[in-house]
């Protein structure tokens, strides 16, 4: 890790803001937070609700998540499908079905994060939705303080 990609912004006085202010920011805040909770929770990552498709695995041999809301290993936050995307269907194939006796070891992976860019698919980019961390989506919002003038901003 990079830890200098992690030092905090300083916002100065006609500073000309752009999109790697906010970035960089965000990244101070993430590890900021995450050196401060590791050492009290090392393990503070798990599955605080889960859901699968049982009729997918036993009808198609498929494994379909169809809720999940808890911690990955990385400090990432999951709420499928609330604010997460489902992720895609995955068939087990038919040979590796003896292998697995009554006990199946299911993973929920994430893209690891890329300071150096990279971690959202952009329209029109060539990555696929699997190949980034992040896929952006459009959300509606007003401003918090009067409840008006409705944007339209890009999330992820």
């Amino acid at each position: 890790m990079d830890y200098s990609s992690r030092r905090k912004v300083i916002w100065s006085e006609g500073l000309l803001i752009g999109p790697h202010h906010f970035q960089q920011a965000d990244r101070y805040h993430e590890q900021s937070l995450q050196l401060r909770v590791r050492p009290l929770a090392p393990f503070g990552w798990g599955a605080l609700d889960l859901q699968i498709d049982l009729n997918t695995l036993e009808q198609r041999n498929a494994v379909r998540l169809e809720r999940f809301h808890g911690v990955l290993p990385s400090g990432a936050v999951a709420a499928i499908p609330e604010v997460d995307d489902v992720p895609a269907l995955r068939t087990i194939p038919t040979e590796r079905l003896p292998l697995f006796s009554g006990q199946l070891d299911v993973y929920l992976a994430l893209p690891i994060d890329r300071p150096s860019g990279h971690n959202y698919r952009m329209s029109g980019g060539a990555a696929l939705a699997n190949d980034t961390r992040y896929v952006p989506a459009f959300a509606n919002l007003v401003d918090e303080c009067s409840g008006e003038n409705e944007q339209t901003i890009v999330t992820a």
